[in-house]
């Protein structure tokens, strides 16, 4: 009976919003929110319908990624990755760019930081316990999207990079299709990873370029730490990875070794992952492969994986480690005797 149009509020899912927002925006009197509902969404929607037309809502200050950031700010960057030597890597190819960072070991981790503040950026590990980069990120896009209602096409959400040891092709499509803006495979090339922040950020205030070398294609080896210290651009900071390594060398063949006798498929996917992302990392190529026909072996038909035949590359991984390892070993003894205490 009033002559004002008749308050709507649309009900969407996630995919629905991606592909029909722009079109509901245009409707009178609407708004919009994303399911599942939130209680004090809810309630805030509707009390912005059930203000009269003439009154108008003045919102409080919000905060849009990169909007009005002086130049000279940090970027906030949030890195979502469970293993120590990935972590301790991104963390110092990010530190010279002077970005600012704040770790999460797991998806959920993740979740809670980004319900806490705001970050321009986040490096997302694709296999994670707890919680993997798939599922941390479509929950941040729908959390992004519920709240987006009150801040209409002024929203900017937050951008999302998948880090992956899985380079395999349709990768990079469930990446982008779970709402993540870019993709880089690891190990972590500093040239790829600066590359896709460019890309998704547009800046970068990295004072020496010279971090990023070019990348270059290299025969299949045995181990090749020369490669290794390309790809990283910094000597120092390929000593302190073979270190960290070292230092958790045992545990992962003793994870390993356990979930095959526990036959725990879960627990020994996870374990080969993680340690054929870091033998990629140092161009341990014999190895390397090991480790991903084990990875590979959890995911045979049929469901039950053949744990003698996972025993028997076990077996063979761990051989072709115990010959590699006093390599690593003489080259942290070599990098102390060049540069004494």
């Amino acid at each position: 009976q009033e002559p004002h149009p008749e308050k709507l509020i649309v009900l969407l899912t996630t995919k629905q919003q991606r592909d029909d927002l722009s079109g509901f925006r245009g409707v009178e009197g609407a708004t919009h929110l994303v399911k599942p509902i939130a209680p004090d969404d809810l309630l805030a929607a509707l009390t912005l319908l059930a203000a009269p037309p003439e009154n108008h809502f003045l919102l409080g200050p919000i905060a849009l990624a990169n909007e009005n950031r002086s130049p000279t700010s940090p970027i906030k960057v949030l890195l979502v990755e469970d293993n120590p030597v990935n972590q301790e890597l991104a963390r110092r190819l990010l530190s010279k760019c002077g970005y600012h960072i704040t770790l999460a070991n797991n998806g959920a981790e993740a979740i809670e930081y980004f319900e806490k503040q705001e970050f321009d950026l986040i490096l997302m590990d694709m296999q994670m316990p707890v919680m993997g980069g798939i599922e941390a990120t479509e929950t941040i896009r729908a959390r992004e999207m519920r709240r987006s209602w009150v801040m209409s096409h002024q929203f900017r959400s937050v951008s999302i990079i998948a880090m992956t040891a899985n380079a395999m092709e349709g990768d990079r499509e469930r990446c982008l299709q779970s709402g993540m803006n870019d993709y880089v495979a690891k190990p972590l090339k500093a040239q790829d990873l600066y590359a896709a922040i460019d890309r998704c950020l547009g800046v970068r205030n990295a004072s020496d370029d010279s971090a990023a070398p070019p990348t270059a294609d290299v025969e299949a080896s045995s181990l090749n730490l020369t490669t290794a210290a390309r790809d990283l651009g910094d000597e120092q900071l390929l000593l302190t990875m073979v270190r960290m390594f070292l230092g958790e060398w045992d545990r992962h063949l003793i994870q390993i070794g356990a979930a095959i006798d526990a036959q725990d498929r879960g627990q020994l996917k996870m374990s080969a992952h993680t340690v054929k992302s870091l033998l990629a990392m140092f161009h341990a190529e014999r190895a390397r492969r090991l480790a991903v026909e084990l990875e590979q072996a959890t995911k045979a038909e049929p469901a039950t994986p053949d744990w003698y035949q996972c025993g028997q590359i076990a077996e063979q991984l761990n051989q072709e480690m115990a010959k590699l390892k006093p390599t690593f070993e003489r080259f942290v003894g070599d990098k102390i005797l060049d540069n004494p205490l």
